[in-house]
């Protein structure tokens, strides 16, 4: 199974006020589309059918137009070895 490793989670308040003290997940808009669960560090998370908090638009730095992020709280389920999703 693919899925996507994100290097780090993103607290609350650099999203808006709104999005309070909790942690979340930057994730790709076509990794998100695809339904790959994200992993970071041991624990590993399912986005398949959820919906995104929030989404942003950003320019790409090297002149190949836009990409999308989508973003969700980060609630992970401990990876456990043999276990499936």
């Amino acid at each position: 199974m693919q899925t996507y490793r994100a290097k780090t989670l993103i607290p609350g308040y650099r999203l808006g006020k709104k999005f309070g003290d909790k942690e979340y997940i930057a994730v790709p808009q076509k990794s998100a589309e695809s339904g790959r669960p994200v992993a970071h560090g041991n624990k590993l998370m399912p986005i398949a059918g959820k919906e995104p908090v929030a989404r942003r638009k950003f320019t790409d730095k090297y002149g190949r137009g836009f990409y999308y992020l989508y973003y969700y709280e980060w609630l992970p389920k401990k990876l456990v070895i043999g276990e499936t999703i």
